[in-house]
């Protein structure tokens, strides 16, 4: 493939790829903002249930008081009223009040404490009739603290009306047997005429319900909020998310109580958070996630989970098709490879098919007189035709070697006396290519199992190619040696060497340093390549290795020994 359309390719590839994973990647955040909202949706659902818990114990405590101030109506009022605080924990003081009289109790004179001073001031205004009572009624201040940013509970609602419903009913079947109803019966049947105040001063909250009697008189109580606390605190709910906090908390900030082990960080913001008002005006029952929102985590796997399948699949996408343009690139380059090395082999054939014919005719036609030159004609006829053969040779193992119909017949072979006679088959040509044969082998026998066949033409190919390359060094060496993981056979030269990118190169098919057919040298790129094939088939190995003092060695490890 030219450059051209190499690069389109890789367009056409990535750039509609990367745009589909970047558009699928956005709507996984969105995925995941929704998941969170969800959560925190969730969360602020919970928070709301837990609110209308605190207020409806509020309601509940506001009406078991309001029942039992309407009860003492008509009683002497200082006297039962002080009784009832000192019994009750819930009540913090007391009051009577009339509005021509003014305060009746506590009395502002000696026997006045300074904690009934302070609980006079707080609510002067009301005492010193600046206020009507009935500012703190379910209609006032609570209708203001609802505008403030409470609202209704309609839970609370609900139930409030149940329980007045349940004693208009008890007065009606009352009435029906014959008896008169209860005072609290008639006031509950009739117009309301009680209330009561949350009262914030010196950033303190408190609750005042009073009670008017039929002559107009004022009386209630102020509730003790570390009572009220304490009840608040049993319906507040333990469990809360891992690594959570909920917490209930004044009008300041400050937590009244909490749920969950982790540590608040001052002023930090919550996550989601309530109102208590009308019940309990600027108090809030608030949720806090030090490590992140509810449901964060699970959004944060969802999003790592899919964006690893995701990145998976435009990895994928990628890789096919880079290994398609790989395969493509590669099937061209065999294609290349194949033809040159057909031009090759076909230029290799036919120089020793020309020299065998050219001095054949020669000789057959009497036109060499000279014996001698008869002779040396003779053997350049052998000579060509081992050659001829030895390429024909090769060929043919590669062709077996590629579809694996390559058979090899293991025996035991004594590698020493092989060696020895691999070398005089192969002295002649080897010396007349000007190179000094050296042969080196332990004295006993050295056996080994191996196909004599496959090790003899890897031998040759590799002796082919140091008479090829490294002639200009004078010497050729056969070495053998026992090792630990088999005998070792080297074939070593003093040649050039080879670089070092191209130690594992050299034993590619048709790979040659030089491919042209006009090479220096003659051959076709195949006799590394089938003699390591010959031996990596048997359990062996072929590597290069260099030679100290400069040349190079190919190593045949042949593994095991006898059989």
């Amino acid at each position: 493939m030219n450059r051209r359309a190499v690069i389109l390719f890789v367009l056409l590839l990535c750039v509609p790829t990367l745009l589909a994973a970047g558009a699928a990647f956005k709507l996984l955040l969105h995925e995941r903002e929704r998941l969170a909202g969800q959560a925190l949706a969730a969360e602020e659902s919970r928070l709301r249930a837990v609110a209308e818990s605190l207020q409806l114990t509020v309601a509940t405590v506001e009406d078991e008081l309001t029942v039992q101030l309407r009860d003492m109506a008509g009683e002497s009022l200082e006297a039962a009223l002080t009784a009832w605080r000192d019994s009750n924990p819930l009540i913090r003081h007391v009051f009577v009040w009339h509005p021509t009289g003014g305060l009746v109790y506590p009395r502002l004179d000696a026997s006045c404490t300074r904690e009934e001073r302070r609980f006079v001031s707080r609510y002067d205004a009301f005492f010193a009739g600046n206020r009507p009572w009935e500012a703190g009624a379910s209609g006032g201040a609570r209708a203001r603290a609802e505008a403030e940013g409470g609202g209704k509970s309609e839970l609370v609602e609900q139930v409030r009306e149940m329980r007045q419903a349940g004693q208009k009913l008890a007065s009606l079947a009352r009435r029906r047997d014959g008896t008169a109803p209860s005072r609290v019966e008639a006031v509950a049947a009739g117009p309301a005429r009680d209330g009561w105040l949350p009262w914030l001063a010196d950033n303190e909250l408190s609750l005042l319900g009073w009670v008017r009697s039929d002559d107009d008189t004022v009386y209630g109580v102020e509730v003790e909020f570390t009572a009220l606390l304490s009840r608040l605190v049993t319906v507040f709910p333990r469990a809360v998310p891992p690594g959570g906090v909920r917490a209930l908390v004044d009008g300041s900030g400050r937590v009244m109580h909490q749920a969950g082990d982790a540590e608040l960080a001052s002023g930090a913001r919550p996550a989601a958070a309530v109102s208590l008002s009308p019940y309990l005006p600027h108090w809030q029952v608030v949720a806090h996630f030090p490590h992140g929102a509810p449901g964060a985590a699970s959004a944060r796997t969802f999003l790592l989970l899919a964006g690893l399948v995701l990145g998976a699949l435009v990895v994928a996408v990628l890789a096919g098709g880079a290994l398609l343009a790989r395969a493509a690139h590669q099937s061209e380059r065999d294609a290349r490879l194949k033809t040159t090395f057909v031009s090759n082999v076909s230029h290799e054939l036919k120089t020793p098919l020309t020299s065998i014919r050219m001095y054949a005719e020669m000789l057959s036609q009497n036109r060499v007189p000279d014996p001698a030159k008869r002779a040396r004609h003779l053997q350049v006829i052998a000579e060509e035709s081992e050659r001829l053969t030895r390429l024909v040779n090769n060929v043919l193992d590669f062709s077996r070697l590629e579809q694996g119909r390559r058979q090899y017949r293991r025996e035991s072979v004594d590698l020493g006396a092989f060696l020895r006679a691999f070398a005089e088959a192969g002295r002649l040509r080897i010396e007349s290519a000007g190179l000094a044969l050296e042969v080196r082998a332990p004295d006993g026998p050295l056996i080994a199992c191996t196909d004599r066949d496959a090790l003899e033409q890897a031998l040759l190919n590799l002796v082919d190619n140091a008479i090829k390359y490294a002639a200009a060094g004078r010497e050729l060496s056969l070495l053998l040696a026992a090792a630990a993981g088999g005998p070792r056979l080297a074939v070593c030269d003093r040649g050039p060497g080879v670089p070092t990118r191209e130690r594992e190169r050299i034993f590619e098919k048709f790979y040659r340093a030089d491919d042209s057919i006009t090479a220096g040298q003659p051959g076709a790129g195949l006799g590394l390549s089938i003699a390591r094939a010959l031996m990596r088939e048997q359990g062996g190995e072929l590597r290069y290795e260099p030679r100290p003092g400069g040349g190079g060695c190919f190593v045949i490890e042949i593994p095991g020994g006898a059989p």
